[in-house]
C-alpha cells in the first residue's frame, strides 16, 4: 500500500522546511509544486537533478547556492517513495508509533531529527 497524496505532500514540506525556511514559507509554494510535478513521486524520479533544481526554483523555492541540496534530498524522498521504501509509515501513522515512522524516515538522505518532527506533527495532525 503506498502513501496518500496528502502524506507525501507533507513529507515534502517537512523536507524543504529546514534551514531558516519555514513551513509556512512551503506551503505556500504547494499549488505552484503540484502543477510542476514536484508531489508526484514518478514525476520526480523522472526529472534528472537539473530539472528538479529547476522545478523547485520555478516553484519559488530558489535557495541559491542551497538549492541543489534540497533538490537532491527531495529526489530521495520521491525515489523512497516511489520504490515502496517508506509503504509501512501509513500503518506506523495510525497506531501513532512514531519510532517505526523515525526508523522508515531516517533511512532517506536529508531526513534529520528536525524533518522527522515536522514530518510527524504534519503526518499525524493532516497526512
Amino acid at each position: 500500500m503506498g502513501l496518500s497524496v496528502s502524506q507525501v505532500e507533507c513529507l515534502l514540506m517537512a523536507i524543504l522546511a529546514v534551514n531558516s525556511f519555514s513551513l509556512e514559507k512551503a506551503w505556500k509554494l504547494l499549488p505552484r509544486m503540484r502543477e510542476l510535478g514536484l508531489t508526484d513521486p514518478a514525476r520526480v524520479v523522472a526529472m534528472d537533478l537539473p530539472a528538479a533544481i529547476d522545478a523547485l526554483t520555478v516553484a519559488g523555492y530558489d535557495r541559491k547556492k542551497l538549492t541543489w541540496m534540497f533538490a537532491e534530498r527531495v529526489k530521495a524522498l520521491m525515489v523512497a517513495i516511489h520504490d515502496g521504501k517508506l509503504d509501512g509509515l501509513e500503518s506506523a501513522v495510525a497506531a501513532r508509533d512514531e519510532g517505526a515512522a523515525a526508523e522508515l524516515l531516517g533511512q532517506v538522505r536529508g531526513v534529520g531529527p528536525r524533518v522527522l518532527e515536522s514530518a510527524w506533527a504534519l503526518l499525524t495532525s493532516w497526512g
